[in-house]
């Protein structure tokens, strides 16, 4: 008689509990369902935009994708000839320089201080962490703002390397604060384990940690040129205007956002048509980075 009370009430636990499972596995499978729906709902609400902006630019802009117009220099239209706008040689110059150089510059600069906050400890750390974190979240023009003042402030004209240092200040949080979790994504056991055998600190960093790191570095090294190469407030202020190609940093150029901005100042419908033509360059760059970067990253896991 007891052990068939026992077994009833052990029959009428694992009932109960199977019951309750089965109930919080539905409950699970429904919130699980209305995360989905409402993921892919605002996937498509995401995508219907971007669809219709690269719908607008291919549209307006592809019979602008000839070799004359990425070799040949800018045009004035005439009453004559409207539709003379010439090419974007100069502005496709000029971003090579202006970007390529903020590159050159920023990339061992943001990496030091990636090192630094990885290895070093201290108020003086956070406080550039925290400072960094800012400087990635301020408005770009804030940027060219700063470099046009002290422009002004000692008298120098507009040129190529006020928009290098723009871009700069802009480049350098990115590479550093990704820099710096690149590295600590790396495992301590590769770390204890060169420590333990007894390499300096200085070797561990360069031979175990940064090679490990390295992919995710170089992502975003690529994240913060994509970001660089489409920017136009923190440059429109500083780099002047060339209607010519220009490889000296030293003075006066054109960037493309920049010369997009000039290309809507002008007069004839052309001119302004021409902003489309110049915009899918500037997308097919992004997206080329922003694709090489990705893949950096998608090796690195």
């Amino acid at each position: 008689m007891k052990k068939s009370v026992e077994s009833t009430e052990e029959g009428w636990k694992r009932r109960y509990i199977q019951h309750v499972s089965a109930t919080t596995n539905r409950r699970r499978q429904s919130f699980s369902t209305v995360y989905l729906s409402l993921t892919i709902l605002a996937l498509i609400i995401a995508l219907v935009p971007l669809v219709l902006l690269l719908q607008t630019i291919i549209s307006n802009g592809y019979h602008f994708l000839t070799w004359s117009f990425l070799t040949k220099v800018p045009a004035e239209p005439t009453i004559t000839h409207l539709d003379a706008v010439g090419g974007i040689v100069n502005g496709l110059v000029g971003t090579i320089v202006v970007v390529g150089l903020a590159l050159t510059l920023s990339v061992p600069i943001g990496i030091g201080i990636s090192v630094a906050l990885c290895e070093l400890k201290g108020s003086v750390t956070e406080t550039l962490r925290t400072s960094l974190a800012v400087l990635l979240g301020l408005p770009s023009v804030l940027f060219g703002i700063f470099v046009a003042a002290f422009l002004l402030r000692f008298h120098a004209p507009s040129s190529g390397v006020a928009g290098i240092v723009a871009l700069s200040i802009l480049m350098v949080p990115v590479i550093a604060i990704s820099g710096e979790e690149a590295l600590r994504s790396v495992p301590k056991t590769y770390v204890e384990a060169a420590l333990a055998l007894g390499a300096a600190p200085s070797k561990v960093m360069s031979r175990v940690t940064m090679p490990m790191a390295l992919p995710r570095i170089i992502t975003g090294i690529f994240l913060a040129l994509a970001r660089a190469s489409g920017e136009t407030a923190p440059i429109l202020l500083v780099i002047g205007i060339s209607s010519t190609p220009q490889w000296n940093p030293f003075k006066q150029t054109t960037a493309l956002p920049t010369l997009v901005w000039q290309l809507l100042q002008g007069v004839f419908p052309s001119q302004r048509q021409e902003c489309w033509g110049v915009a899918i360059i500037l997308m097919a760059g992004v997206l080329t980075l922003n694709i090489i970067g990705r893949s950096f990253l998608a090796k690195s896991r």
